[in-house]
């Protein structure tokens, strides 16, 4: 039943690009709070933060991106489950050169975790618990791995740069420290979203349709732990800086919806929600 929660942050990842890299903002942060229903029932909460500061030299700026998800609601009372993920870099014009990332995903009294630290001769040393042997799964191949960044890193880049109302370029290079994808995307036709009890985003948003192409990694076909959905995700640019922000995101044909519950920027002030 955990397909969409564990794919929800490597969505967002998709909207990363290798166009034309935009100017990086001001120094900057905001904090977004999410909700996700399944066939209709509360089974989710995503809090993700973003801090942007300006390195010395100016041409860059150091970022460090946060997030949590958890079960909720009736869901929460028969699966326990939670992840913890952190990302921290530089990002620039021509986009992030992460540093470290780190997740801990909790199910009832186990727990995954996982650590890459990024070289500056673009190596990575990955260190997991378990291990890629203990977890049934054959090692990413090193020259699968070179150009790739992680989902955090790549959600980060997608929020801070993409400005100019594309948000949906073709093709992105994930490696999560166990499996390795591309992320390819369609854009969607703009939508006007109307305001529900669940879906309180109302307004214009633009699209993607997004499709996960397997590379290495990945355990037998059968194993629905390593599924991957197709998704539809919306973003909008409610936060008036330019950055544009998921605010509405559909898995399995609508069988899971996540909507965008509170907008707020690093100084407090509350954009969007209550």
């Amino acid at each position: 039943m955990l397909l969409g929660p564990r794919y929800f942050l490597l969505s967002f990842a998709a909207l990363v690009g290798s166009g034309p890299a935009m100017a990086v903002q001001d120094p900057q942060g905001f904090s977004l709070t999410y909700d996700a229903y399944m066939s209709g029932l509360k089974a989710l909460t995503l809090q993700f933060d973003l801090a942007v500061d300006a390195a010395s030299d100016a041409s860059t700026a150091d970022y460090r991106a946060a997030v949590e998800i958890e079960t909720s609601g009736l869901v929460s009372a028969f699966v326990g489950w939670r992840l913890e993920a952190t990302s921290r870099g530089q990002l620039s014009d021509a986009g992030v050169q992460p540093e470290i990332h780190r997740t801990a995903n909790f199910r009832g009294d186990k727990a995954r975790r996982l650590t890459i630290d990024y070289g500056d001769d673009g190596t990575l040393a990955v260190r997991r618990q378990p291990s890629v042997e203990e977890d049934d799964r054959e090692p990413v191949p090193v020259t699968e791995i070179a150009g790739t960044i992680d989902p955090m890193s790549a959600l980060t880049q997608a929020l801070m740069l993409a400005k100019d109302g594309s948000v949906c370029p073709p093709l992105i290079r994930i490696f999560d420290g166990r499996r390795r994808y591309d992320l390819k995307t369609e854009p969607l036709a703009e939508k006007i979203f109307t305001r529900s009890r669940v879906a309180t985003y109302e307004g214009p948003a633009l699209g993607c349709r997004i499709t996960f192409e397997k590379i290495a990694g990945f355990k037998e076909p059968e194993n629905s732990d390593d599924d991957l959905a197709t998704i539809e995700l919306w973003m909008s640019d409610l936060l008036g800086n330019g950055v544009w922000v998921p605010v509405r995101l559909a898995m399995e044909r609508g069988r899971m919806m996540v909507h965008l519950k509170k907008a707020e920027l690093a100084d407090g002030t509350l954009v969007f929600g209550e």
